[in-house]
């Protein structure tokens, strides 16, 4: 089996990961995608806005409805302390001894992934698949898979796909002026619902 683990803050969860999540499933042939909110981030902050975990744990259900294959875990959530990828692996990797799995990142993310703890591990139990997110950032993301694979035998994939630069940034900015086309409705739906990211 082919499984891909998607982690994130999915504050809130929109159509960029609806996006990357399709692109990855068709161009890796992924058998199923998990998808991971994360409980402390490490490697950037929440903010005083974020969604509860409970309420973040329950968007991502909702995206996970709309994409074949997926499911929303709460390991990450019941883990206290920062979220590590290198947890979560040891963790799926003992559930799951015999499948391949595929770490999908975003750009932004893919470019720090040598400095992520336990990196090597991380790096060792998963390859990684990556789309970019602004136009021009194909020959980045090239450059940066020759060094992962160079230094720590890193496979990476990286993904086919229209370029949409949507952020949770901006969804959370856009809420209450019109985000509709931004969030699955399932999505915006629970977002009005709980009143979140109101300003």
């Amino acid at each position: 089996m082919k499984t891909g683990i998607f982690g994130g803050t999915f504050n809130p969860p929109h159509i960029g990961h609806v996006h990357i999540a399709g692109c990855a499933k068709r161009g890796l042939g992924l058998d199923r995608l998990f998808l991971i909110p994360a409980n402390i981030p490490p490697h950037k902050s929440l903010g005083i806005d974020a969604a509860s975990p409970r309420d973040r744990l329950e968007m991502t259900k909702r995206l996970a409805a709309c994409i074949e294959g997926a499911q929303a875990l709460s390991l990450e959530l019941e883990r206290e302390g920062p979220s590590y990828t290198y947890d979560t692996l040891k963790r799926i990797r003992a559930c799951l001894p015999e499948d391949e799995l595929w770490l999908v990142v975003g750009s932004d993310m893919f470019l720090t992934l040598d400095r992520w703890h336990e990196a090597g591990f991380v790096l060792r139990m998963a390859s990684v698949a990556v789309l970019p997110r602004e136009a021009g950032e194909r020959e980045m993301l090239c450059g940066h898979e020759t060094f992962l694979r160079e230094k720590f035998g890193a496979r990476v994939r990286i993904l086919e796909g229209e370029v949409l630069p949507v952020s949770s940034t901006l969804v959370r900015d856009r809420v209450g002026k019109g985000a509709e086309d931004l969030v699955p409705p399932g999505v915006l739906e629970y977002i009005k619902y709980r009143g979140l990211y109101v300003r």
